[in-house]
């Protein structure tokens, strides 16, 4: 009986330390190159940058409109072809977002915005076309720990083109670090 209760403590210790682990970046496919250095641009593309993302989204509604404004639990009540629509859309943005001129130093958010966007839009596939694979809950903590350090990275490296756009770039970063409490 003790033995029981001690490998169930220990499992759960093992899974609460895996739940609990700060998110790390995906690898690429050079191990030598960090998603950092994919970016191109620097500090004077910040403001064309973000008004090509903001633009991006924009172009796909579809997808925007639902992940705006999500009602997970309604996609099961969904016609079918909404639902791919939805996906569709949604892939063609991070398709669109991956020729957008990135500030290095806004690399890793811009990754994590394309994590995002991948992590809901496997939860919709999940919920109204193919149940049979459940998505990665662990991409969303990528996600938002690859964007926290973007938003944290262009404002110290970029200050005088941050105060062109505002405070952030997408997300606040004293929001994200809510994320993780």
């Amino acid at each position: 009986m003790i033995q029981g209760m001690g490998l169930s403590g220990l499992a759960s210790i093992l899974t609460l330390g895996f739940l609990l682990q700060t998110a790390t970046p995906p690898r690429t496919d050079n191990p030598h190159v960090s998603q950092d250095q994919a970016a191109t641009g620097g500090c004077e593309d910040l403001a064309a940058y973000v008004d090509a993302l903001f633009t991006t989204l924009e172009d796909h509604e579809t997808f925007g409109d639902f992940w705006r404004a999500p009602d997970f639990d309604g996609i099961q009540q969904m016609d079918h072809a909404d639902v791919e629509a939805i996906v569709e859309d949604g892939q063609a943005l991070i398709e669109d977002m991956q020729g957008l001129t990135v500030p290095a130093a806004y690399g890793p958010g811009h990754e994590g915005l394309q994590l995002l966007f991948d992590a809901d839009i496997d939860y919709v596939v999940f919920l109204g076309i193919d149940a049979s694979t459940p998505p990665g809950f662990e991409q969303r903590d990528r996600a938002i720990a690859r964007l926290l350090h973007g938003e944290l990275a262009i404002i110290k490296t970029c200050p005088d083109e941050m105060a062109e756009v505002g405070d952030f770039v997408f997300y606040d970063p004293a929001d994200l670090e809510t994320y993780f409490d």
